[in-house]
């Protein structure tokens, strides 16, 4: 997921550097070595996917977070596919083996996702594409608090939680601000 707008940061995130890489691109590789299809998820395609990789538009709800989410799921419903992985372009310090990780919780018509100290992390969690109606009407009913429509899909039994671990929590870590890029360490 990449469409926010980035007004803390001052500057679209996908196109920070770290390290040799820029973070959009980074992203999308761990999703090609975790996925047989992956994509970037925002309202226009970013203009730095090459031309081969896909690009899923957000879903027309207004919903922030909610309409990538929503986009990724009709994207995978038309593509046949089970689940979605949701990695946002903003979390720098994930790896390959966070998402196996999730990719292992999975089950037919269930999803994952982990909680921490600050609750679920929505944006780093797999999806059942069986979550997208429920989800649906929640943001038609004018619910797109992500916190909320994520414990409304584990009370639905369509996601389950995984609880972080002290260790793995600083793979979770966020980028928001410059202070937070400023202490950045990978």
């Amino acid at each position: 997921m990449t469409g926010g707008k980035s007004e803390r940061m001052g500057r679209d995130k996908a196109r920070l550097l770290i390290g040799e890489e820029l973070l959009g691109e980074r992203q999308m590789r761990l999703l090609a070595g975790s996925c047989e299809r992956w994509a970037a998820v925002a309202p226009v395609r970013p203009d730095w996917l090459s031309g081969a990789e896909e690009w899923v538009r957000d879903a027309d709800s207004g919903a922030g977070p909610a309409s990538g989410i929503l986009g990724a799921l009709e994207w995978a419903r038309t593509g046949a596919a089970s689940h979605v992985i949701i990695l946002a372009v903003d979390m720098p310090r994930a790896t390959q083996g966070m998402l196996s990780s999730l990719l292992s919780d999975l089950r037919p018509g269930r999803g994952v996702v982990t909680t921490g100290d600050h609750g679920f992390e929505p944006l780093c969690a797999c999806y059942p594409v069986e979550a997208l109606d429920s989800m649906r009407r929640q943001v038609n009913a004018g619910q797109n608090k992500m916190q909320t429509l994520t414990a409304l899909l584990v009370e639905d039994g369509v996601m389950a939680v995984r609880l972080l671990s002290p260790s793995e929590r600083v793979d979770f870590f966020n980028l928001n601000t410059p202070e937070d890029l400023a202490r950045l360490e990978l």
